[in-house]
């Protein structure tokens, strides 16, 4: 039989009585305070938080200097801090006038405009998808759903206090909203949608390299939860953005805005991250018109790319640094071509025998690129292999990370217009390659080559499991060991270089998880 929950004794009862009494007793005399008086009082607990919490101040003052530097003064940055922070105290007392009175009397300062947009988003039959923020009073918006008639399912990570927990997901609760929780979110959002309701979710925190994809944030690179751009095109649902402001009175306002359309390149990955940057767009704008009422004190840049993507994210966004970097790399290349110097690359890429009298054994569909050595992209590389014997984990990601650092610095440089100076083939049937038109100068080869085995390499935990369910990614179905070569070398004008790489001299070796198609 199973262990029943026990009963907390008289004195724990007592105890939490104690605990909770004097929070809920302030929450009940604010919650009754007249409205001008409340948000005045709310106000000045604002103004008591900025005081005594130094760190948060610190971490919204950094960011908002992050987001508008040269935009607005040293002044204007100081008073934008202390508006949040008073912006979360006029919500403290507004979520206490919703938890203990009727939620009618919050509700009734809530304006709707734009009800028409979720109408056509729900005549597609899919459920809807909102894509929403950390703006304004985010927990009023989701009570307010009431006045658009279309039920509210909304995606939240636990709290880590799990008292406060409790008491915003009753707080939730009251206004109907339905609570998803993140881990079990694929199953819970699955249902909600094929039910017809709104599924909410708040696109606009900091989210680890697993689980985000750098976008634009304020002309900075953010890494931004994947989370919606997947559910969006997995499930058809057409994503809806609605935020809520508060005006000068003490009033809200929701506006609902039309579906943003999903782009189609064909590609999955480009495809997330076209959708999540156009997230990102229609956040930071909303941001940008109340810049006060958006929660600042999050550490929204704390992931950070490595120098590869945050010389693309330069070149993309207007900086220079990441033009700079790649400059000092293909410069001589270019003025090299320009003049005409260029040369001839060959090798073979094979299996050294297994014993004296063996012949080597070729290795066809080797991916040989050659690429300008930028030091950050050299630098990326060496990180990887440094870290990749520091636990099994490491190991296993080691190969993919190498293949998206290639890819994006390949990206960069496109980017930044020498996309003649990447170049790439695969060896024959004999193991042989050739590349034409080299321009004389240093380049790195790197080479990979990919054989598939049926079975996975290990069993995969079952928190793995439910994270990938998550993201929406297909369960292993096996993995490829991988093999790198890392080779700097030198071309002469009018010269022709002869590399050989083969099975006893790679750089890395490593493994990549094989996916099933479709979603379980």
């Amino acid at each position: 039989m199973g262990r029943t929950a026990e009963r907390p004794s008289p004195l724990g009862r007592a105890l939490a009585w104690l605990l909770l009494a004097p929070p809920a007793l302030l929450g009940v005399t604010l919650a009754y305070l007249p409205w001008p008086v409340g948000l005045w009082v709310g106000r000045r607990l604002g103004d008591l938080a900025c005081w005594v919490m130094p760190g948060r101040r610190a971490v919204a003052r950094e960011n908002l200097e992050r987001a508008f530097a040269g935009e607005r003064s040293a002044a204007e940055l100081d008073r934008l801090c202390r508006e949040s922070f008073r912006h979360l105290g006029m919500t403290l007392v507004e979520a206490c006038t919703f938890f203990f009175r009727p939620p009618s009397v919050l509700l009734s300062r809530v304006d709707v405009e734009g009800v028409d947009h979720l109408k056509a988003a729900a005549a597609h039959g899919r459920g809807t998808l909102l894509l929403t923020a950390h703006l304004g009073n985010w927990e009023l918006l989701a009570a307010a759903h009431v006045h658009t008639g279309y039920p509210l399912s909304v995606v939240v990570r636990p709290l880590d206090s799990a008292v406060l927990d409790r008491v915003v997901t009753r707080f939730r609760e009251r206004g109907g909203v339905e609570v998803i929780p993140k881990r079990r979110a694929l199953r819970g959002v699955r249902d909600a949608l094929r039910r017809g309701r709104m599924v909410g979710i708040l696109l606009d925190q900091n989210a680890s390299r697993r689980e985000g994809v750098f976008v634009p944030f304020f002309g900075e690179p953010a890494s931004t939860s994947k989370s919606l751009a997947l559910l969006a095109l997995w499930s058809g649902a057409p994503v809806v953005p609605v935020f809520i402001q508060r005006d000068t009175a003490g009033s809200h306002r929701v506006t609902i805005e039309p579906a943003l359309p999903p782009p189609a390149t064909g590609d999955r990955e480009e495809d997330v991250a076209a959708f999540t940057a156009a997230f990102s767009r229609v956040v930071e704008s909303r941001i940008r018109r109340s810049p006060e009422q958006w929660f600042w004190m999050h550490r929204r840049w704390r992931t950070r790319p490595g120098g590869v993507a945050v010389a693309l994210a330069l070149l993309l966004w207007g900086g220079v640094a990441g033009a700079q970097e790649l400059g000092l790399a293909v410069a001589p290349l270019r003025a090299a071509a320009q003049r005409g110097e260029v040369a001839v690359l060959s090798g073979a890429v094979f299996v050294e025998p297994t014993t004296p009298r063996g012949a080597p054994a070729p290795l066809a569909g080797v991916a040989i690129a050659v690429l300008p050595p930028a030091r950050a992209f050299l630098g990326d590389l060496e990180t990887v292999k440094t870290h990749a014997r520091d636990s099994a984990a490491r190991y296993m990601q080691a190969a993919g990370e190498v293949r998206k650092i290639q890819g994006t610095y390949e990206q960069a440089l496109r980017q930044a217009g020498v996309g003649d100076l990447v170049f790439a083939t695969v060896t024959d049937a004999a193991g042989r390659f050739e590349l034409k038109g080299i321009p004389a100068g240093d380049w790195v080869l790197l080479g990979r080559h990919e054989v598939l085995h049926a079975r996975p390499p290990k069993k995969v935990p079952q928190q793995e499991r439910a994270s990938r369910l998550f993201l929406l990614e297909p369960p292993p179905s096996g993995y490829r060991a991988v093999i790198y070569w890392l080779m700097p070398f030198r071309v002469e004008a009018g010269g022709q270089a002869w590399v050989e790489l083969h099975d006893r001299n790679p750089w890395l070796t490593g493994v990549t998880e094989e996916k099933t198609q479709g979603v379980r």
